[in-house]
């Protein structure tokens, strides 16, 4: 009996040296990790190729979330629908201003990696342990809509917003 149970065990300790870099490749809580993850992320700007109508729905949704005029301003074009129009470049031009104050180099109306990544900084997380295989992120500021988050699954590393009266939605995969 002690046998099967010393075998048991290294079998268990081998499956988990296994597993466990794998899954910490695929998944991580180490914010530098996640913030290169982010600034990797597709860039999205109006008329792009690469565009989807998930990542312009992330990029609606955390912009809400930074300033209440930012929120005023994805609502008078569309909400959060998906589409990166004319009025989203004014709102991530208007963003860029927020969040790059001293560097108008960075006010193009475009969300590219450095956009992306400033993004990543103003959420803040995880806020909890892996639940139901993800971690939760939210936003480290008090505006616009109350129901955002982020999470992250921890078995391939794609990141989710929760879209107001949509549900959540996958937005982009490392």
């Amino acid at each position: 009996m002690k046998q099967k149970i010393a075998i048991s065990l290294l079998a268990l300790t081998l499956c988990i040296s296994t597993v466990v870099p794998v899954w910490a490749a695929s998944g991580s809580t180490d914010r530098s990790v996640c913030g290169n993850q982010w600034y990797n992320f597709t860039p999205q700007k109006r008329g792009g190729s690469y565009n989807t109508k998930e990542a312009v729905r992330a990029i609606q949704v955390i912009m809400s979330g930074i300033d209440t005029h930012l929120y005023e301003e994805v609502m008078n074009c569309g909400g959060f629908d998906g589409s990166f129009g004319p009025g989203i470049e004014s709102a991530v031009r208007n963003c860029q201003i927020t969040i790059f104050k001293n560097d108008p180099s960075q006010w193009d109306g475009k969300v590219g990696p450095n956009t992306w990544r400033q993004f990543y900084r103003s959420i803040s997380g995880p806020v909890s342990g892996v639940y139901s295989g993800y971690y939760s992120y939210q936003p480290s500021y008090k505006t616009g809509i109350s129901s955002y988050h982020i999470r992250q699954r921890v078995s391939n590393a794609s990141w989710s917003v929760n879209v107001p009266s949509q549900g959540w939605t996958t937005f982009e995969w490392p």
